[in-house]
């Protein structure tokens, strides 16, 4: 078992060399242009995801991410295709039918916990991207294609 272990540790030695050696002749060089407005698009809407729960305005976002107001706002509209209100309300609104779907937790509590702040407020943003009231969407039939009502 102990030559077995240094046999083996001989011939990963002797690997590694063999990469060593060769790397000069490596002539793989990665085609990747990403475009620095698209890629911090990118990463904002990734914060989004994390911290939707949490109240986010566009004043918001451009002091986190250094940008100013006007200019994120029409860099996201430009990346995405969405304002970034609308965009926070889809997120939520995604978040939402998760929860509508496979918890029983009461509508108010899902609301509040996915970063409403007014019921009222929730249940306008709700039928405006599903077209049905979040009580009829939990009670209606079908799960698979309940996700698919979304108004995007």
């Amino acid at each position: 078992a102990a030559v077995r272990d240094i046999a083996i540790n001989t011939k990963f030695t002797e690997f590694l060399y063999t990469i060593y050696a060769e790397s000069k002749r490596n002539i793989y060089k990665p085609d990747i242009k990403i475009d620095t407005n698209e890629y911090r698009i990118y990463t904002i809407t990734s914060w989004i995801h994390e911290h939707y729960q949490q109240p986010i305005t566009l004043e918001l976002l451009s002091e986190q991410f250094n940008i100013s107001p006007y200019y994120l706002s029409h860099l996201f509209k430009k990346v995405t295709g969405f304002t970034v209100v609308n965009y926070v309300q889809m997120t939520r609104i995604r978040n939402v039918q998760q929860l509508l779907l496979y918890t029983q937790r009461k509508i108010t509590d899902i609301a509040e916990s996915c970063g409403f702040t007014s019921f009222s407020q929730f249940n306008r943003t709700f039928n405006k991207f599903c077209n049905i009231s979040p009580s009829e969407y939990r009670m209606s039939p079908n799960d698979g294609d309940r996700l698919r009502m979304f108004n995007e």
